[in-house]
């Protein structure tokens, strides 16, 4: 995904084709902020998911009530996260964070019931929340 197409069209057509140093500048950061969120938008669409089929699964064995309730919050937090980043809201920062915390809580709760697809649920969280930390830290480094 190039930076270029989000920038006004008079900024694109900079010396035929050429852009002004400040543009490269510019652009470069677009770029990085734009590679932090996809991979974390990815990340967190996977969990969203995976915290679904998990909740869902749990539901029918009776007995995971607390699962099904740490993946539902999850899951919401997952994807609202996800929409904040691709608007590139105000409030991404905070929504990573508190992506970061649920999936983390969320992995623990599954990871401790030894249940396979909860196994599952809890590995992809984890890399949720890996992801949401990386955002988080490039996102910090861009801004400096």
């Amino acid at each position: 995904m190039s930076a270029h197409r989000f920038q006004p069209a008079e900024q694109q057509a900079v010396g035929a084709g050429h852009m002004a140093d400040t543009d490269q500048g510019r652009c470069q950061v677009i770029d990085s902020q734009l590679s932090f969120s996809v991979s974390c938008i990815d990340a967190c669409t996977e969990c969203m998911l995976a915290c679904e089929v998990c909740a869902e699964a749990c539901l029918s064995m009776r007995t995971q009530e607390q699962v099904v309730r740490v993946c539902r919050d999850c899951n919401e937090i997952c994807g609202l996260t996800a929409t904040f980043l691709a608007r590139d809201s105000a409030l991404g920062t905070e929504m990573l964070d508190l992506c970061m915390i649920a999936s983390e809580r969320c992995a623990a709760v599954c990871e401790a019931t030894g249940i396979e697809h909860c196994l599952l649920c809890a590995e992809v969280c984890r890399k949720c929340a890996e992801e949401c930390r990386r955002a988080m830290t490039g996102l910090e480094l861009i801004a400096a």
